[in-house]
């Protein structure tokens, strides 16, 4: 058997393994507080038309959850308690989706093993397992920007602006699915700068990308709320980008957003570490990255950035001698 062949093997019992946990893990858990409400909103969109804004976030990671429902697949009954199976099978279908992106990157950047050791740390890792077998918007919106950052690599390495579109498509459902992705809409124009490197025209280049990469964000993103509000007068906002773009977004995305950054600004109720404050902690976020995060996977991290560090000292006393 030939080296391709193993390979192949290797990836598909990787998947295998991955799907064995999570189905298993998939009626294991028991309900998360949220995830009728995540269900929920996206079977009444789905059924009315109306999205009741579940969490007071986006609707189309919640239309995902909600779709095995919705389409009359499965019935759906809230009340009796019992966990959303088959919204978190949207989830798993997603991880896979979410390891094959994983695998195919790597392996673009670092070849076959290098794609390998991604599938392999992707499979076992306790966190995508976890969240891919509950009906929540935390697994959809970490798939849709990897593939976003894929497409992006796609049109630097080819020079091709056609992988602009799917780009698009990828950023507007990573912020279709969290309020929380729109911190990588806030960043694409400087990612962005990448794919223009290469062309004598920089400039032109950039604003040409820029153009098509947004257009299709705006376009999918307005599709993700099947264009409900696109066009209509929105409610007042302080935050001047957002009364920019409010015109020609989705009424329920601007009440969305404009809720997020309210609260962003006075702060939000919380009790953390045994301690109550009414407008939240700055100590929040990072203190519970740390504390999520499995310690392995903080450990390969914290190796990685040593790597890099010798091999860019490498690379400097090589270009001084």
């Amino acid at each position: 058997m030939g080296k391709f062949w193993v390979k192949r093997l290797l990836v598909a019992l990787l998947f295998i393994l991955f799907f064995s946990q999570a189905y298993s893990l998939l009626f294991f858990h028991s309900l998360s507080f949220d995830e009728h409400a995540h269900v929920a909103s996206g079977y009444v969109y789905l059924k009315t038309g109306r999205f009741p804004g579940g969490w007071n976030n986006p609707p189309f990671g919640q239309t995902l959850l909600g779709l095995p429902y919705g389409l009359g697949f499965f019935d759906y009954h809230p009340e009796t308690g019992v966990p959303p199976y088959a919204g978190r099978a949207v989830n798993v279908l997603l991880a896979i989706f979410l390891g094959l992106g994983i695998y195919s990157f790597s392996k673009t950047l670092f070849g076959p093993w290098g794609g390998l050791l991604s599938l392999a740390l992707f499979t076992f890792s306790p966190l995508i397992v976890a969240y891919s077998t509950i009906a929540t918007t935390d697994l959809p919106v970490s798939v849709f920007p990897l593939f976003f950052l894929y497409c992006l690599y796609l049109v630097y390495r080819d020079q091709k602006t056609l992988w602009l579109i799917p780009a698009g498509a990828f950023l507007a459902f990573s912020a279709g699915c969290k309020n929380n992705a729109l911190i990588i809409v806030a960043f694409a124009p400087f990612i962005l700068l990448g794919p223009s490197v290469k062309e004598k025209e920089k400039t032109t280049t950039y604003l040409r990308n820029l153009f098509i990469l947004f257009f299709s964000a705006w376009f999918f993103f307005c599709a993700t709320h099947c264009f409900h509000g696109c066009f209509e007068n929105k409610p007042k906002v302080n935050f001047k980008p957002l009364q920019l773009l409010a015109p020609i977004l989705p009424t329920k995305a601007v009440e969305s957003v404009a809720s997020h950054l309210d609260i962003a600004a006075h702060g939000r109720e919380t009790y953390f570490l045994g301690q109550h404050k009414m407008d939240g902690f700055l100590s929040y976020y990072p203190l519970m990255f740390l504390m999520k995060s499995p310690l392995g996977t903080l450990l390969l991290f914290f190796l990685f950035l040593c790597f890099l560090i010798v091999s860019r000292q490498r690379d400097f006393l090589a270009e001084l001698h």
